[in-house]
């Protein structure tokens, strides 16, 4: 029978009680257990033994544990450290997870099974990172091996996007992607339901290149499945973007797909001609202009696939009979000129109420200066009359 490793963890605690009960906890749970009393020696014997995890106090004499934290992170990314500490203050939660802590408990535990189960999870999800790594990186050298040119997977990516023109019911869709690499992380889409709604979405998948292109895919699988599930058994998810964007948060989590992406999901309702949509923490807001006036269309959600259990909130706007959507991705944000954000985005503004002219000369500016762009560009604009 194959022995089976155990897991070394380092316990750095300048409490010798509380070092000593989680020595013993983790020992019957078959781990093994290395000892710290303090800051400065815990990343010593961190450098020398190279644990699978770090169970951290954050409150300690000379070195603190934020040093440590940021000590570890800096070295050692892929260690998952979790932190420990008396204190219940929501700023060192904050502040801990951003120097790169995977999890934080409070002591006094009420039992000390709650730090084994966290130890678990964490290796688990640490594990589960590393072998998507392990596999990313394999995917990528196929794709690699496979393609002399990256130019063969952007034609691939280019035929899952729709004709960069198409109107539905008298609703003119316009798009334009500009990628920063062969391959983006920006996408797109815009399709009839049924005689009564038109769905669209834009995306923006974190990151560039190959990884990032991959989940677009996952993307357009999950919006192409959402569509014959409403055909086929009449399931109302596509009709409910808010809905939409919480069952796909969790479809991100659940494949441990390591990106996240904005997204803004609507449905245009031809009958009323009312937009409802939900906005998955795209940015900049879209702008809409009509009747001679500019309406931001502010939200506050968060993106895809950072958090579970979020609730995603439906908005409806009215149309008029003439109207003009504009959206940009954030990459558009990158290229303006303008030194301040409010500066930038006071241009976007304007530049929607402008006249037609003035918006397509900006379109092809675009794209005869999209050569090195720093991130990926996309535009989406929805117009009628």
């Amino acid at each position: 029978m194959e022995k089976i490793e155990k897991k070394l963890i380092l316990t750095i605690d300048d409490d010798h009680d509380t070092r000593a009960l989680f020595k013993m906890v983790l020992e019957e749970n078959n781990f093994n257990v290395i000892e710290a009393a303090n800051g400065t020696r815990g990343i010593e014997i961190f450098e020398a033994e190279s644990p699978d995890l770090v169970l951290l106090d954050l409150r300690m004499p000379g070195i603190t544990g934020f040093d440590v934290l940021h000590h570890i992170t800096k070295i050692s990314p892929t260690t998952p450290v979790i932190v420990i500490s008396a204190t219940d203050s929501i700023d060192d939660v904050v502040e801990s997870l951003r120097f790169g802590a995977w999890d934080f408990i409070l002591k006094p535990m009420q039992t000390y099974n709650i730090m084994l189960h966290r130890v678990n999870q964490v290796l688990e999800k640490s594990n589960l990172k590393k072998q998507n790594l392990e596999y990313q990186g394999l995917l990528e050298d196929a794709i690699n091996k496979l393609q002399n040119d990256l130019k063969s997977g952007q034609d691939i990516q280019i035929k899952l996007l729709p004709d960069s023109t198409v109107t539905f019911n008298g609703y003119q869709f316009n798009s334009l992607i500009l990628p920063s690499l062969y391959l983006s992380g920006d996408f797109l889409d815009y399709f009839a339901i049924n005689d009564k709604y038109t769905a669209f979405y834009i995306a923006d998948v974190s990151g560039h290149g190959v990884s990032s292109a991959l989940v677009t895919v996952f993307l357009k699988s999950f919006m192409n499945k959402c569509i014959d599930d409403y055909k086929q058994s009449n399931n109302q998810t596509v009709l409910d973007p808010g809905k939409l964007l919480q069952t796909l948060n969790q479809d991100f989590l659940n494949e441990h797909l390591d990106k996240f992406s904005t997204l803004f999901f609507g449905l245009i309702d031809h009958n009323d001609n009312k937009l409802i949509y939900c906005n998955g923490g795209h940015y900049p807001f879209p702008v809409l202009r009509q009747n001679e006036k500019c309406i931001i269309l502010e939200s506050k959600n968060t993106p895809i696939g950072i958090m579970p259990d979020i609730a995603f909130e439906n908005i409806s706007v009215q149309l008029e009979e003439n109207f003009f959507l504009a959206f940009f991705s954030d990459g558009i944000l990158d290229i303006l000129p303008q030194d301040s954000l409010d500066e930038k985005i006071n241009l976007l503004n304007e530049l929607c109420m402008s006249d037609r002219e003035t918006f397509q000369n900006f379109i092809s500016g675009l794209k005869d200066n999209s050569a090195g762009l720093p991130d990926d560009i996309t535009v989406l604009t929805i117009e009628k009359g």
